[in-house]
């Protein structure tokens, strides 16, 4: 089996050519695999949020995918964190490549927020409850 195979049976997907879905539909979509696949326990999360033109949907071929990750604040979560994403924004950029020939050093782009932070309101965590330009959230830890 091809590796991009391997990858559209990950992600449910036909193959990058044959993609016609909006660029911001697909980013929306390849979040939910990320946040689907991910052990949000031994990773250090408390939740996954989605953010910027991806959640607005205004998303374009050179738009990377924001997510608002609240994590419990600890240094090797944080890295095992921006590890993980970092995989999947490669992989995503390179399959971004393919669907619109524009190359992209990474298509994930993490926003590490803590109790801390959300405590202070600073400007990603007070997203979480804006009235104005609120965070979707993906996924939760039970």
């Amino acid at each position: 089996m091809s590796d991009r195979a391997d990858l559209n049976d990950l992600v449910g997907a036909s193959p990058p050519a044959a993609q016609s879905e909006p660029d911001w539909q697909w980013r929306w979509r390849m979040a939910e695999a990320i946040v689907a696949r991910c052990d949000l326990a031994t990773l250090g999360i408390v939740a996954i949020y989605l953010i910027g033109s991806t959640k607005d949907g205004t998303a374009g071929p050179g738009s990377d995918i924001d997510l608002l990750v609240h994590y419990d604040g600890a240094a090797a979560s944080r890295e095992r964190i921006e590890s993980y994403l970092r995989g999947w924004g490669h992989g995503l950029a390179e399959w971004n490549h393919d669907r619109t020939g524009l190359r992209l050093a990474g298509l994930v782009e993490p926003h590490l927020i803590t109790d801390a932070d959300i405590a202070a309101r600073t400007s990603f965590a007070a997203m979480i409850d804006s009235h104005t330009n609120r965070a979707r959230l993906l996924r939760k830890r039970d």
